[in-house]
C-alpha cells in the first residue's frame, strides 16, 4: 500500500549501486532545467524562454563508517575511478515514486572535527535521464 499524506523523510535514504548509504542523515534530489532564451524585440520588453536541457543532482550527507557496502570509502573508490553511479531514491514502499539513473560523483567533502561525528557530503550528477517509476510489488 503506498504511502499516503505527509511522512518522515527518514523513511527516504539513497542507495548507490545497489546499496543503501550506511549511516546517511541527510538526502536531496534536485531537479532543473535550461532554458534558451528566445527574446526578441516583438516581444515588448518580455523575456521569452524556450525549453532546454532538463538536470538532476542527487546530494546526501552520511555519518563516516568504515568497512561498510556502501560508505565513504566505496564512493571515494568510485570518485578516483571515475566510474558512473547507478542511483536510487525511494521509500522502498510498493506503490510509492521510485526515482533512478545513473551519473557521476562531482563532489565527495569529508569532515572530521574535534569532539564530533566524522562525516561527509556527496554529490552526484546525472549523466542518463532520470526514470521516474514506482516501487514494484
Amino acid at each position: 500500500m503506498p504511502t499516503n499524506g505527509v511522512f518522515v523523510g527518514t523513511k527516504v535514504v539513497p542507495i548507490i549501486d545497489g546499496e543503501p548509504v550506511g549511516c546517511s542523515t541527510d538526502l536531496s534530489l534536485e531537479l532543473s532545467s535550461e532554458v534558451i532564451d528566445a527574446t526578441c524585440k516583438d516581444n515588448e520588453g518580455a523575456r521569452q524562454v524556450l525549453p532546454g536541457q532538463n538536470n538532476w543532482t542527487c546530494n546526501f550527507s552520511a555519518l563516516t563508517v568504515y568497512n561498510t557496502d556502501q560508505g565513504v570509502e566505496e564512493l571515494v573508490a568510485k570518485w578516483l575511478a571515475k566510474d558512473t553511479v547507478s542511483v536510487s531514491i525511494s521509500t522502498g514502499v510498493t506503490g510509492d515514486p521510485l526515482y533512478t539513473g545513473d551519473g557521476y560523483i562531482s563532489s565527495l567533502s569529508m569532515s572530521f572535527p574535534l569532539n564530533e561525528v566524522a562525516s561527509y557530503d556527496c554529490t552526484i550528477e546525472g549523466t542518463t535521464p532520470l526514470n521516474v517509476a514506482v516501487v514494484p510489488a
